[in-house]
Formats: structure tokens, sequence, C-alpha cells
């Protein structure tokens, strides 16, 4: 298994989505058993998103007639969320719920282990940036969280 510094500097096309930096996250955890614990939060958070993807309900499209008043906000106010509100609360609570999960994670596992893998990884991000394939900006919003941070996002992305 590689480090995740490893894994940077065999990266070959630039960084354009999380989940191809939640690799270095996975690289810097490797087969170690303290990480499997931030794996299954994410596997299981992935798995989550897939079921609310699998039943996200389409947008209601405007009226064809009427589309001014549709478009101005002169309808009568809506008495309930729409599927697509709730579809997207249902969203926000199970993000909240991978996010939760990460952190109790990273409060219980060995401090001196989970700042040795978030260095890897923050090394790994400096090499993506030094070789133009990752913007800077990417790592120094991301580069300061611990390990996991990046697993929940990417795990969570429905784009």
């Amino acid at each position: 298994m590689m480090t995740a510094l490893e894994f940077a500097e065999s990266v070959r096309e630039p960084i354009t989505h999380f989940e191809e930096l939640a690799h270095l996250e996975r690289a810097a955890i490797g087969q170690d058993p303290e990480g499997a614990d931030a794996l299954a939060i994410a596997a299981a958070a992935r798995a989550r998103t897939e079921e609310l993807l699998a039943c996200r309900p389409v947008d209601v499209a405007p009226p064809s007639r009427g589309w001014r008043t549709w478009l101005f906000g002169r309808r009568e106010p809506v008495a309930e969320p729409s599927p697509l509100e709730q579809w997207n609360d249902e969203v926000d609570i199970a993000i909240a719920a991978a996010e939760q999960a990460m952190r109790a994670w990273q409060a219980r596992v060995d401090p001196d282990w989970l700042d040795a893998v978030t260095d890897d990884k923050n090394a790994g991000m400096r090499v993506l940036v030094e070789r133009g394939l990752l913007t800077d900006n990417i790592a120094q919003r991301w580069g300061y969280d611990p390990v996991g941070a990046l697993l929940v996002i990417a795990a969570t992305s429905h784009d």
C-alpha cells in the first residue's frame, strides 16, 4: 500500500473532484486498523447518498403559461415543502450525520496517528500543487482538516 505522498507522485491528471482528493486520505490511512472506522463511515455515507440519489424527485418546472407570474413569485404560498425541498432536507441530514460520525472517529483515534496521516495527506496535496495538478485554493481550504473530512465530502457529493 502506498502513502498519500506516493499516491500524489503517481497522479498524472489534474484533480477535478473530491473523490480524487479522497484517494489521498485513503492512501494515508492505508491498511492501518486505526483508519478502518473512517473508511466504514465513508462507505456508509456513500451508500446513503446513492440511496437518496436513486429517489431524487424531479424539480418542478415553471408552468408553460403565466411564466411571468411564476417568475416574479406571484403564486399562492406553498403550505408545505415540495418533494425536492424535502429531499434536500434528507440530504442535509445525511451529510450532517456523516460529518458527526467522522468527528467522533477523529476524537477517539490516537491523536499522534491522526496527526501523522494528516501530515502525509498534506504532503501529498503540496506535491499536487507543486506539479500543477491541484489549485492552491483547494489545498489551502482542505489541507488543514484532519484526515476524514475529504472522505465525507467525496462520499456525500451528489453532483
